[in-house]
């Protein structure tokens, strides 16, 4: 009986701790709540094209507002996101250095990639609406495109595909997802594959392990460190009218490091940042020449939000 007993107990207290010891982090839309997130990356690429580097760095500052409606009866909220302010510092082949500001007036660089400017530009000019369910789960993304249509030609390449509704419901659900559904425990991990839209017919998709590292303190706050790793890269492009086309590639990540921080009382992540180094072969098609490729990709990003 007193084995009984003690065996009884042991089962009874180690429920118990696992039930102490999971958590479930929960995303939260609170009517007419308003957020602004402010993303800082920095990108280099370099690709060795039979034999010759070409060189690129980008380093952007991307402030967005986003204002929650009321929930309806059907438990459905919708979200409008717009961008408040974009800066960008960009370093192109062949010397070109651009600069813009949105904050700023902005004038012609005289340069082949002047059409990047007007990309920059007319950001700030698109509102989106986000409709979630009552589950919080993404139904509908759509964006005014009207502003887009006096674009050049070379702009709206850059732009194809990255704000059709489809994709956008698809990486925004994407992105909640990297908030686990169900309650974890320290050491529990799960992954999450997001395709992210280049422009002109690209995209990569990677393939992220996220792990939940349990609470930390900061700034006199109680948060959920859940960290990320990037596992597995690929590239695709579907553009037949590209001048250059990628007919084959093989990608590998070097290193990747990230780290996401929830506040469970807000119900949202207030802080996300991420690194990975990419490297790998490719081959170029350009205008029926194909063209061996080296490329070596690294990009940091970070994101708060208020």
């Amino acid at each position: 009986m007193y084995r009984a007993i003690l065996t009884t107990a042991a089962i009874v207290w180690g429920m118990s701790a696992t039930a102490e010891a999971q958590v479930k982090l929960q995303l939260k839309f609170p009517n007419d709540a308003k957020t602004t997130s402010t993303v800082t990356s920095k990108t280099h690429q370099m690709l060795k094209i039979a034999g010759m580097d070409v060189e690129t760095k980008a380093e952007e500052t991307v402030s967005t507002t986003t204002t929650n409606g009321k929930r309806k009866a059907d438990g459905t909220i919708q979200l409008t996101s717009k961008v408040d302010s974009v800066k960008s510092k960009l370093t192109l082949p062949g010397g070109v250095d651009l600069e813009f500001d949105s904050t700023k007036p902005s004038e012609p660089a005289g340069t082949a990639f002047d059409f990047l400017l007007e990309v920059y530009a007319v950001i700030p000019k698109v509102v989106s609406t986000t409709v979630l369910n009552k589950d919080n789960r993404v139904t509908s993304v759509k964006v005014d495109e009207k502003p887009l249509e006096d674009l050049s030609d070379m702009a709206k390449t850059i732009l194809k595909g990255r704000f059709d509704g489809d994709y956008l419901k698809e990486v925004v659900n994407k992105q909640m997802d990297r908030i686990p559904k169900t309650a974890v425990k320290k050491g529990d991990s799960w992954q999450v594959e997001l395709t992210a839209n280049l422009g002109g017919g690209q995209t990569l998709a990677f393939k992220t392990t996220y792990t939940y590292e349990g609470t930390i303190e900061k700034d006199g706050k109680t948060l959920d460190k859940i960290t990320s790793k990037v596992t597995e890269v690929k590239y695709a492009q579907d553009d037949p009218d590209a001048p250059a086309k990628v007919t084959a590639s093989e990608l590998k990540v070097e290193s990747s490091s990230g780290t996401l921080l929830f506040d469970r009382k807000l119900g949202r992540t207030v802080s996300d940042t991420d690194k990975f180094h990419v490297t790998g072969t490719m081959t170029l098609d350009i205008n029926g020449m194909e063209f061996p490729t080296e490329l070596d990709l690294t990009i940091e990003k970070t994101t708060t939000e208020k």
